[in-house]
Parts: structure tokens; sequence; C-alpha cells
């Protein structure tokens, strides 16, 4: 019988997501191609020329006792990115994105929020006719899954451990929620930094029909006792876009976040 989880730590992962990627064909043409990547391995840990990120945040309580939330857009390009600028993104034949410059945020809230939980289409123009970058056809991206929402705001705070932490299932998402664990020495006390001195996370890939997850430290075997953690859900997917002008990913994803003891 398969684990239904499993922790591995990022040093070893970013030697796996080396040393597991695909060569790139030698005779690219105009047409994008689109190829599915490990979503946190490729999407995270992997070097790519530019990037489209499609993202929704959900932090600590405001003030109304309500968890405060973000939607956003980033789009990264350069000259040896598909995304060079002057160019812009169409996503789903409908909402076009001017590329100014190498990076671009877009705001629009009910715009970028409206993606989630639906399929996405996506095509690229750029002025010239003869240019290896002007992309005319659309491609299918496939499920964004839907935004994550969970009770990790509810947990307390004081206590991570034996705690559960559940979501709201997405029965399209085939890969997983991931429950990542950070230790930085730059918020915890003198005591545990002098012991645990450098930077370290862990995380698992749990699936998303299991619903729920019980924290336990032997799950997180780099993070120290005691010790203020930064905790991450995350749900979303990973494409990678390719062509002659270069080779770029897209991400969408929903994170649910707080801080935490270790304890």
């Amino acid at each position: 019988m398969k684990p239904l989880y499993y922790a591995i730590t990022l040093i070893f992962l970013a030697f796996g997501a080396s040393a597991c990627e695909k060569p790139i064909d030698s005779e690219r043409s105009n047409d994008l191609i689109v190829r599915d990547i490990d979503f946190y391995q490729s999407a995270f840990l992997g070097a790519h020329d530019g990037m489209v990120q499609i993202r929704h945040d959900q932090g600590g309580t405001g003030r109304d006792g309500m968890p405060s939330e973000t939607y956003f857009m980033r789009i990264v390009g350069g000259e040896s990115s598909i995304l060079n600028p002057p160019s812009r993104i169409v996503l789903n034949e409908a909402w076009g994105i001017p590329l100014q410059q190498d990076f671009n945020v877009i705001k629009d809230e009910s715009g970028i929020a409206d993606l989630f939980g639906h399929t996405l289409s996506l095509r690229i123009e750029e002025d010239g006719v003869d240019s290896l970058k002007s992309i005319t056809t659309p491609v299918d991206l496939g499920a964004i899954p839907k935004v994550l929402k969970s009770n990790l705001s509810q947990l307390p705070q004081n206590q991570l451990l034996e705690r559960t932490v559940s979501w709201n299932i997405d029965d399209t998402n085939k890969n997983g929620v991931f429950i990542v664990v950070d230790y930085s020495p730059l918020i915890n006390e003198e005591n545990i930094v002098a012991v645990h001195p450098e930077r370290c996370s862990d995380y698992l890939q749990i699936p998303d029909g299991r619903e729920s997850y019980t924290f336990s430290a032997s799950d997180f075997p780099c993070v120290p006792a005691n010790a203020i953690v930064s905790v991450t859900l995350i749900r979303g997917v990973a494409k990678e876009l390719v062509n002659a002008a270069g080779r770029d990913v897209f991400l969408a994803y929903s994170t649910n976040s707080g801080l935490f003891e270790f304890q």
C-alpha cells in the first residue's frame, strides 16, 4: 500500500529537480508547447526563463476576525523568455494583459479570483509577423484548482503539534495539498538559534480528497522543537511553456499560511 503522504527536505529536492529535468528539443518552432511538470519540485525549485503566476494568499486574521485574503498575478519575462515585452498575454480569449516591462504585477482581484476553479487557455501576442515569439493559437492549460479554504487560521498559535488542519476538497486536483513548515532563525529566540542557526524547510504532499492532516513532529524532521515556524498550505497546478523563444513556467495556486509554535 502506498503511503498517503511523504516528507522530504528541500535540500534533497533541489538536487532531485535538476537531476530529473527533461531536456528541451533542439528544434523548437513558433508553436507553443505545453508540458506537465511536477508542481512543487519543478515549478518552485526548477530554473525557467520567465513566469506567469496566478496566486491567492490567505494569511492571518484581521481586525474583523476574518482571514486576510489577496489575489494577484505576476508576469516575469526578459530577452530569453517567451514573455518578452512589449507583448501581451490573452487569458480565455477575453482578458488581454499588456506586458510593458520585464516584471508586471496585476491586482484585479475580482478578475483573478474568477480564474480559480475553471479551465484556462492562454495566448501570447507580440508585434511583428516574423517574430518567433508571436503566438496566435491559444493553448489549453487545463483546470485551475479551487481556492483553498482551510481552518489553519483557527488553530492555536502556541501549539501546532497534534492539531488537525482541514480544507475544502477539489475533486479535479491531482497534485494534492502541500503542507510546508519553514524554520527561520530570524524570528526565533537566541537559545533556539544557537543550536539551530540555519534555515530549513520540510513539506508533505497529501491527497486532496483526504481533506485533513494532523501535525506530527516526525513528518518535519529538520524543524527544531519549540521553534516559531511558518506553516503554509498550497494547492495548485504548474505547466511548462516552451517554444523557440524560451522556456517559461505557468503557475496558478492558492495558499493559506500562519505562524505557530512547533510544540
